[in-house]
């Protein structure tokens, strides 16, 4: 082989190791943007949910929700107390889907359905 046909295969080399090396940097680019980095913000969009909710329901246990509805009198309060801290479990996990919404849509992702 002469010199002219080693620098003509060498540089055909180069030229697919370039090509190689492009798609597999785009292919990356692509599966960060549109697997890993969503995957990653709804599992801290998760955590922050979870965490509002449990505070939440800790207040409700100690009760000191703004989500518990005052009665009208105390005998009232006690004869209806499951069903007032039922009611208000229900309004916290309500509204902690919103804060699971507005943490998504704050990182540019659109909230999606969950199932209940």
């Amino acid at each position: 082989m002469k010199m002219t046909e080693v620098t003509k295969l060498t540089k055909k080399n180069k030229n697919v190791l370039l090509t190689i090396v492009g798609v597999a940097i785009i292919a990356g680019g692509l599966f960060y943007w549109f697997q890993w980095r969503p995957s990653e913000i709804r599992k801290q969009c998760s955590q922050e949910r979870t965490v509002y909710l449990d505070s939440e329901l800790q207040k409700i246990k100690d009760g000191e929700s703004e989500f518990i509805i005052e009665p009208d009198s105390i005998s009232e309060y006690r004869n209806n107390i499951d069903k007032i801290k039922t009611a208000a479990r229900k309004e916290a996990r309500e509204e902690s889907q919103g804060v699971y919404e507005r943490c998504l849509s704050s990182k540019g992702l659109k909230t999606e359905v969950l199932v209940k």
